[in-house]
């Protein structure tokens, strides 16, 4: 009976070595900005218009851009205190102000700004996609830029084959860059092939 109270012993002694052994470190994961985002290189000289080349081609309605997303949206999306308008610079620009917060000069900082963008706007230094499209993107602290591949660039120098949604907000619990998607797939659900 000794024999096998001391047996159990060592085995429960073994066990305990066993879990409270150090446990090796895995092996960290290939670079990536976020969940579905891979850094890239900015691209630099001629961008090439295959990148942006998606099916189906999407376009900005006509009209105000400002009336693609209501300010109620906006906020409950973004998770922004308020959403106003402050302008509209013709079909290819709306901006918002979703914030109270100043810059060092007195102004305005916390916006969202909807760009219909040509071309030369394409880059950021993370790629990933919005809604099955290809996007670029630029995270930082309070901010982030997403540039959406609407259709491959026509030879054109009017065509705007970009979407660009940049939010900023001063609200450090908030993931800027999910409220900026979470707004350009509302926006491209709202686009017309």
């Amino acid at each position: 009976m000794i024999r096998h109270v001391l047996a159990a012993l060592a085995a429960v002694g073994l066990l305990a070595a066993c879990t409270s052994a150090p446990t090796p470190s895995p092996t960290p994961p290939p670079k990536t900005a976020a969940s579905g985002w891979t850094e890239v290189p900015e691209p630099h000289g001629k961008i090439d218009p295959a990148e942006l080349a998606v099916d189906p081609p999407l376009r900005f309605p006509e009209g105000d851009p400002c009336a693609l997303l209501t300010e109620q949206e906006i906020v409950t999306t973004a998770r922004v205190p308020h959403a106003r308008t402050t302008t509209s610079s013709g079909p290819d620009r709306c901006t918002w102000q979703v914030g109270d917060g100043k810059d060092d000069r007195g102004r305005q900082w916390e916006q969202l700004i909807l760009d219909r963008g040509v071309m030369a706007w394409w880059g950021g230094p993370e790629r990933g996609e919005v809604a099955g499209r290809p996007a670029r993107r630029l995270s930082e602290e309070g901010k982030c830029v997403l540039r959406v591949a609407l259709h491959r660039p026509a030879d054109d120098t009017d065509d705007r084959p970009v979407l660009q949604v940049s939010l900023r907000q001063g609200n450090p619990g908030v993931d800027t860059c999910a409220g900026a998607q979470a707004l350009a797939e509302l926006l491209l659900a709202r686009m017309t092939a």
